[in-house]
């Protein structure tokens, strides 16, 4: 077990660029050497295929990505506010000032070369990068701000508010709104809303799904069908509808409560799937394109009318670049 243990902290520390697990690393792997529990050719049976794409010796100097030590040609403020004083800020509840680095990719909207106020949260690992999750203190809603997610090697942490603490309870309210966005977005991406982001985070039943939530209905062919059918957990499973295998297929149906929709043999794209999902993340999320827009031909949108035109349009651009 405990070279189990190590095997985890080594794959964080390593892929995934987690400075705590390489501190850890450092301490736990030295003395399971010495104590002969670790063998210098283990070979561990799980490891890690996604890694930060973010190097920490590369990237921007000021930003919270860069691990900073003495040899940084940066002034004393810049040195001491790192990856460290983040995650004590994010335990102690204490209010931050970070700016968004001129250098950044930005997107719309985005605060690129602005200093400003929020409450960190969490930081979370996706996919591809570490960032930070926190709560715009310049857009509060009754108490609670917009919640936002950036990337760290885009921002720097500018200056920490030792005497603007927060209350457990708005903290953990905030994190309780944090990880319900995360499950119904399948991302990290939450729109720029902070009333409908609390609207969201209310919402349970089916009535609620159908009154907030967006339902995006594909088509798909045999190919990407099975593909979906086996990742049920993309979404929470109240916000997903999928059809029914054709006859004749060996595959039983898992839950029946999500498999429902009737399935047109006569149709190239026989399949019809339902997915309820928050507006920001049909309309502006990235990834979720990505994803969809991914299974090329193996689907047609048929709602809502605005994303069928962004994927009519995206193809229509990749054609015209070849003409």
């Amino acid at each position: 077990q405990l070279k189990d243990l190590w095997v985890y902290i080594d794959q964080a520390s390593r892929k995934l660029g987690d400075t705590n697990a390489q501190a850890l690393n450092t301490i736990i792997s030295s003395q399971l050497k010495q104590g002969a529990i670790l063998p210098e050719d283990l070979n561990p049976i799980r490891v890690f295929a996604n890694h930060s794409i973010i190097s920490q010796s590369y990237t921007n100097k000021c930003s919270l990505a860069k691990v900073k030590n003495s040899k940084d040609k940066l002034n004393i403020e810049q040195i001491k506010l790192g990856i460290k004083e983040l995650e004590d800020s994010i335990l102690k509840g204490n209010r931050i000032i970070i700016e968004r680095l001129k250098s950044a990719a930005d997107y719309p909207n985005s605060k690129t070369g602005k200093f400003y106020p929020v409450w960190p949260l969490q930081l979370i690992f996706n996919n591809i990068a570490w960032y930070l999750a926190y709560e715009d203190a310049e857009k509060t809603l009754k108490g609670n701000g917009l919640i936002q997610v950036e990337r760290l090697d885009r921002i720097s942490l500018n200056s920490v508010e030792p005497n603007n603490i927060r209350s457990k309870e708005e903290k953990n309210l905030s994190l309780l709104i944090l990880n319900k966005l995360m499950s119904i977005s399948g991302g990290i991406y939450f729109g720029d809303d902070a009333k409908l982001q609390r609207d969201l985070y209310m919402a349970e039943n089916n009535n609620d799904i159908q009154k907030y939530f967006v339902k995006v209905k594909i088509l798909t062919n045999e190919r990407i069908y099975k593909f979906l059918r086996e990742g049920l957990s993309r979404y929470p499973l109240n916000q997903i509808r999928m059809s029914k295998p054709l006859s004749g297929d060996i595959w039983k149906v898992t839950n029946p409560k999500v498999f429902t929709l009737k399935p047109n043999p006569k149709s190239t794209h026989p399949f019809p799937i339902e997915i309820f999902l928050p507006s920001w993340t049909v309309d502006g999320d990235v990834d979720f394109h990505k994803w969809l827009f991914g299974f090329s031909d193996g689907i047609k949108i048929e709602s809502p009318v605005s994303l069928r035109s962004r994927h009519i349009k995206f193809a229509q651009a990749i054609t015209n670049l070849y003409k």
